[in-house]
Protein backbone atom coordinates (compact mmCIF):
# COMPACT_ATOMS: atom_id res chain seq x y z
CA UNK A 1 0.00 0.00 0.00
CA UNK A 2 2.89 2.25 1.05
CA UNK A 3 4.66 1.59 -2.48
CA UNK A 4 1.02 2.44 -4.55
CA UNK A 5 1.00 6.01 -2.31
CA UNK A 6 4.38 6.78 -3.38
CA UNK A 7 3.96 6.09 -7.17
CA UNK A 8 0.50 7.47 -7.03
CA UNK A 9 2.25 11.46 -5.35
CA UNK A 10 5.00 10.84 -7.79
CA UNK A 11 2.64 10.86 -10.98
CA UNK A 12 1.72 14.20 -12.46
CA UNK A 13 -1.92 15.11 -12.50
CA UNK A 14 -2.02 15.33 -16.56
CA UNK A 15 -0.64 12.02 -16.52
CA UNK A 16 -3.77 10.46 -14.66
CA UNK A 17 -6.09 12.33 -16.81
CA UNK A 18 -4.92 11.30 -19.84
CA UNK A 19 -4.67 7.48 -18.16
CA UNK A 20 -8.40 7.49 -17.06
CA UNK A 21 -9.37 9.00 -19.95
CA UNK A 22 -7.99 6.84 -22.56
CA UNK A 23 -6.85 4.20 -20.70
CA UNK A 24 -9.29 2.97 -17.69
CA UNK A 25 -12.62 0.86 -18.84
CA UNK A 26 -15.60 3.73 -17.31
CA UNK A 27 -18.54 1.59 -16.12
CA UNK A 28 -21.68 2.81 -17.61
CA UNK A 29 -25.67 1.80 -16.17
CA UNK A 30 -28.03 2.85 -19.53
CA UNK A 31 -31.77 1.99 -18.95
CA UNK A 32 -34.69 2.80 -20.63
CA UNK A 33 -35.52 6.88 -20.30
CA UNK A 34 -38.07 8.70 -22.47
CA UNK A 35 -36.81 11.94 -24.02
CA UNK A 36 -38.87 14.22 -26.33
CA UNK A 37 -43.00 13.46 -24.58
CA UNK A 38 -42.75 9.70 -25.54
CA UNK A 39 -39.89 8.50 -27.27
CA UNK A 40 -38.00 5.83 -25.24
CA UNK A 41 -34.29 6.09 -25.37
CA UNK A 42 -31.41 3.46 -23.72
CA UNK A 43 -29.23 5.76 -22.20
CA UNK A 44 -27.27 6.08 -18.93
CA UNK A 45 -29.03 9.38 -17.07
CA UNK A 46 -25.57 10.14 -15.45
CA UNK A 47 -23.92 11.12 -18.76
CA UNK A 48 -23.40 14.49 -20.31
CA UNK A 49 -24.62 13.08 -22.96
CA UNK A 50 -28.20 12.38 -21.65
CA UNK A 51 -28.47 15.79 -19.66
CA UNK A 52 -27.15 17.48 -22.91
CA UNK A 53 -30.42 15.48 -24.98
CA UNK A 54 -32.68 15.91 -22.28
CA UNK A 55 -32.02 19.29 -22.52
CA UNK A 56 -33.11 19.62 -26.01
CA UNK A 57 -29.82 19.84 -27.49
CA UNK A 58 -30.13 20.58 -31.25
CA UNK A 59 -33.77 21.59 -30.39
CA UNK A 60 -32.51 24.58 -33.85
CA UNK A 61 -32.80 22.15 -36.47
CA UNK A 62 -36.72 22.01 -35.91
CA UNK A 63 -36.96 25.80 -34.92
CA UNK A 64 -35.60 26.33 -38.31
CA UNK A 65 -38.01 23.74 -40.19
CA UNK A 66 -41.37 24.90 -38.58
CA UNK A 67 -42.07 25.64 -42.28
CA UNK A 68 -41.01 22.99 -43.80
CA UNK A 69 -42.40 20.39 -41.15
CA UNK A 70 -46.32 21.35 -42.39
CA UNK A 71 -45.65 19.56 -45.97
CA UNK A 72 -47.61 16.33 -46.26
CA UNK A 73 -45.85 12.79 -46.39
CA UNK A 74 -42.32 14.48 -46.00
CA UNK A 75 -39.29 12.26 -46.75
CA UNK A 76 -36.62 12.61 -44.75
CA UNK A 77 -32.49 11.50 -44.37
CA UNK A 78 -30.74 11.13 -41.01
CA UNK A 79 -27.30 11.29 -42.14
CA UNK A 80 -25.01 10.67 -39.18
CA UNK A 81 -28.45 8.92 -37.63
CA UNK A 82 -25.77 7.60 -34.81
CA UNK A 83 -28.45 6.24 -31.95
CA UNK A 84 -31.66 8.03 -33.31
CA UNK A 85 -32.26 10.55 -31.24
CA UNK A 86 -32.99 12.79 -34.94
CA UNK A 87 -34.00 9.54 -36.86
CA UNK A 88 -36.93 9.37 -33.86
CA UNK A 89 -37.48 12.46 -33.31
CA UNK A 90 -38.01 13.42 -36.83
CA UNK A 91 -40.31 10.18 -37.26
CA UNK A 92 -42.70 11.86 -34.48
CA UNK A 93 -43.33 14.34 -36.47
CA UNK A 94 -47.01 14.09 -38.22
CA UNK A 95 -46.60 14.83 -41.69
CA UNK A 96 -42.82 12.56 -42.27
CA UNK A 97 -43.73 9.78 -44.05
CA UNK A 98 -40.42 8.31 -43.85
CA UNK A 99 -37.06 8.49 -41.83
CA UNK A 100 -33.39 6.65 -43.87
CA UNK A 101 -31.32 6.75 -41.35
CA UNK A 102 -28.24 6.21 -42.48
CA UNK A 103 -25.43 4.80 -39.63
CA UNK A 104 -22.70 3.06 -40.93
CA UNK A 105 -20.85 2.71 -37.47
CA UNK A 106 -21.90 -1.48 -36.43
CA UNK A 107 -21.96 -0.08 -32.50
CA UNK A 108 -24.01 2.92 -32.98
CA UNK A 109 -26.65 0.75 -35.19
CA UNK A 110 -27.11 -1.87 -32.75
CA UNK A 111 -28.21 1.03 -30.24
CA UNK A 112 -30.33 2.10 -33.49
CA UNK A 113 -32.08 -0.55 -34.00
CA UNK A 114 -32.62 -0.89 -29.95
CA UNK A 115 -34.27 2.72 -29.75
CA UNK A 116 -36.44 2.23 -32.96
CA UNK A 117 -38.02 -1.31 -31.76
CA UNK A 118 -38.87 0.01 -27.97
CA UNK A 119 -40.68 3.00 -29.94
CA UNK A 120 -42.60 0.65 -31.61
CA UNK A 121 -45.24 3.17 -32.94
CA UNK A 122 -43.03 4.87 -35.05
CA UNK A 123 -41.09 1.86 -36.16
CA UNK A 124 -42.75 1.34 -39.66
CA UNK A 125 -41.85 5.11 -40.48
CA UNK A 126 -38.21 4.13 -40.34
CA UNK A 127 -35.86 2.70 -42.52
CA UNK A 128 -31.45 2.44 -41.70
CA UNK A 129 -29.43 2.43 -44.35
CA UNK A 130 -25.71 0.68 -43.39
CA UNK A 131 -23.95 3.00 -46.40
CA UNK A 132 -21.47 5.84 -46.23
CA UNK A 133 -22.66 8.25 -47.98
CA UNK A 134 -19.84 9.77 -50.17
CA UNK A 135 -19.16 10.83 -53.76
CA UNK A 136 -18.65 8.17 -55.00
CA UNK A 137 -19.37 4.07 -54.57
CA UNK A 138 -17.37 1.90 -53.96
CA UNK A 139 -15.33 1.00 -49.66
CA UNK A 140 -13.71 2.97 -47.27
CA UNK A 141 -12.08 2.84 -43.94
CA UNK A 142 -13.94 4.07 -41.22
CA UNK A 143 -12.64 5.37 -38.11
CA UNK A 144 -14.94 3.86 -35.81
CA UNK A 145 -15.75 4.79 -32.25
CA UNK A 146 -17.84 2.49 -29.88
CA UNK A 147 -18.48 4.78 -26.45
CA UNK A 148 -21.93 5.54 -27.32
CA UNK A 149 -22.95 6.55 -23.58
CA UNK A 150 -20.69 9.38 -23.64
CA UNK A 151 -21.59 10.72 -27.45
CA UNK A 152 -17.69 9.82 -28.63
CA UNK A 153 -19.38 7.22 -31.07
CA UNK A 154 -20.59 10.06 -32.86
CA UNK A 155 -17.81 11.39 -33.99
CA UNK A 156 -16.84 8.22 -36.36
CA UNK A 157 -16.03 9.03 -39.60
CA UNK A 158 -14.85 8.33 -43.01
CA UNK A 159 -10.77 8.42 -43.05
CA UNK A 160 -10.10 11.14 -44.84
CA UNK A 161 -6.81 13.28 -44.99
CA UNK A 162 -9.08 16.82 -44.74
CA UNK A 163 -10.78 15.93 -41.43
CA UNK A 164 -9.70 18.12 -38.77
CA UNK A 165 -10.20 14.68 -35.87
CA UNK A 166 -7.65 12.42 -38.35
CA UNK A 167 -5.37 12.75 -34.97
CA UNK A 168 -7.72 10.95 -33.34
CA UNK A 169 -7.01 7.54 -35.35
CA UNK A 170 -5.25 6.07 -33.12
CA UNK A 171 -8.12 6.09 -30.82
CA UNK A 172 -10.46 4.46 -33.06
CA UNK A 173 -10.66 0.70 -34.51
CA UNK A 174 -10.38 0.89 -38.54
CA UNK A 175 -13.32 -1.45 -40.31
CA UNK A 176 -13.93 -1.00 -43.84
CA UNK A 177 -17.83 0.17 -45.04
CA UNK A 178 -19.62 0.26 -48.18
CA UNK A 179 -19.78 3.59 -49.01
CA UNK A 180 -22.41 5.44 -52.22
CA UNK A 181 -24.05 8.51 -53.36
CA UNK A 182 -27.47 9.59 -52.72
CA UNK A 183 -27.66 10.08 -56.78
CA UNK A 184 -27.16 6.68 -57.15
CA UNK A 185 -29.07 5.23 -54.52
CA UNK A 186 -32.15 7.31 -55.74
CA UNK A 187 -31.80 6.83 -59.14
CA UNK A 188 -31.58 2.91 -58.42
CA UNK A 189 -34.76 2.69 -56.80
CA UNK A 190 -33.51 1.97 -53.33
CA UNK A 191 -34.45 5.12 -51.38
CA UNK A 192 -37.55 8.00 -52.00
CA UNK A 193 -36.03 11.08 -53.08
CA UNK A 194 -35.72 13.50 -49.83
CA UNK A 195 -37.63 16.91 -48.79
CA UNK A 196 -35.35 17.14 -45.78
CA UNK A 197 -31.56 15.86 -45.37
CA UNK A 198 -30.27 16.35 -41.93
CA UNK A 199 -26.24 15.99 -42.27
CA UNK A 200 -23.67 15.74 -39.47
CA UNK A 201 -20.89 13.11 -40.98
CA UNK A 202 -17.64 14.36 -39.04
CA UNK A 203 -16.02 16.39 -42.15
CA UNK A 204 -17.33 14.40 -44.95
CA UNK A 205 -20.69 16.53 -45.82
CA UNK A 206 -19.18 18.22 -48.89
CA UNK A 207 -18.20 14.57 -50.24
CA UNK A 208 -21.77 13.80 -49.48
CA UNK A 209 -23.56 16.56 -51.52
CA UNK A 210 -20.88 16.27 -54.15
CA UNK A 211 -22.64 12.81 -54.81
CA UNK A 212 -25.88 14.31 -54.58
CA UNK A 213 -25.75 16.66 -57.44
CA UNK A 214 -28.32 15.74 -59.28
CA UNK A 215 -30.71 15.07 -57.00
CA UNK A 216 -30.07 18.58 -55.54
CA UNK A 217 -31.24 20.14 -58.45
CA UNK A 218 -34.54 18.10 -59.27
CA UNK A 219 -35.74 17.49 -55.91
CA UNK A 220 -35.06 20.70 -54.23
CA UNK A 221 -34.49 19.22 -50.92
CA UNK A 222 -33.55 21.24 -47.81
CA UNK A 223 -30.32 20.44 -45.66
CA UNK A 224 -29.92 20.93 -42.59
CA UNK A 225 -25.77 20.45 -42.26
CA UNK A 226 -23.29 20.08 -39.32
CA UNK A 227 -20.24 21.88 -40.83
CA UNK A 228 -16.92 20.43 -39.42
CA UNK A 229 -13.90 22.60 -41.44
CA UNK A 230 -13.68 25.58 -43.29
CA UNK A 231 -12.18 23.63 -46.32
CA UNK A 232 -15.75 22.07 -46.27
CA UNK A 233 -17.69 25.32 -45.96
CA UNK A 234 -15.52 26.86 -48.78
CA UNK A 235 -16.22 24.14 -50.77
CA UNK A 236 -20.06 23.82 -50.06
CA UNK A 237 -20.70 27.67 -50.87
CA UNK A 238 -18.91 26.38 -54.25
CA UNK A 239 -21.29 24.18 -54.61
CA UNK A 240 -24.61 26.02 -53.43
CA UNK A 241 -23.33 28.84 -56.47
CA UNK A 242 -23.74 25.74 -59.07
CA UNK A 243 -26.82 24.36 -57.73
CA UNK A 244 -28.51 27.66 -57.03
CA UNK A 245 -29.02 27.16 -53.81
CA UNK A 246 -28.98 30.03 -50.75
CA UNK A 247 -27.75 29.29 -47.15
CA UNK A 248 -27.71 30.83 -43.81
CA UNK A 249 -25.89 30.00 -40.36
CA UNK A 250 -28.03 29.19 -37.96
CA UNK A 251 -26.18 27.50 -34.75
CA UNK A 252 -22.33 27.64 -33.62
CA UNK A 253 -20.14 25.80 -31.02
CA UNK A 254 -17.54 26.83 -29.02
CA UNK A 255 -14.69 24.44 -31.71
CA UNK A 256 -15.65 26.04 -34.45
CA UNK A 257 -18.46 23.59 -36.21
CA UNK A 258 -21.23 25.51 -37.51
CA UNK A 259 -24.69 24.16 -38.43
CA UNK A 260 -26.60 26.08 -41.49
CA UNK A 261 -29.68 25.74 -43.27
CA UNK A 262 -29.70 25.64 -46.96
CA UNK A 263 -32.17 25.39 -49.65
CA UNK A 264 -32.93 26.18 -53.33
CA UNK A 265 -33.37 29.78 -54.43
Amino acid sequence: MMMKNIINDLTPPFFKKAYKRFFKKTTYSPEWVMLDKGTYMYMDVNTELYKAFNAGLDLFIYNNLEEELTTENLIVYDLGAHFGYHTLKFAKENKVKKVYAFEPNPDNRERLIMNINRNSYLKEKVSIVEKAISSKKGTSVFLAFNDIEQGVSSASMLQQEKLIAKRKDTLARKIVVSIDTLDNLVSEGLLLPPDIIKIDIEGAEYDALDGSRELLRKNKPVLMIEVHTILNMYQLAGLFNEINYQYKLINTEKDGRIFIKAYAK
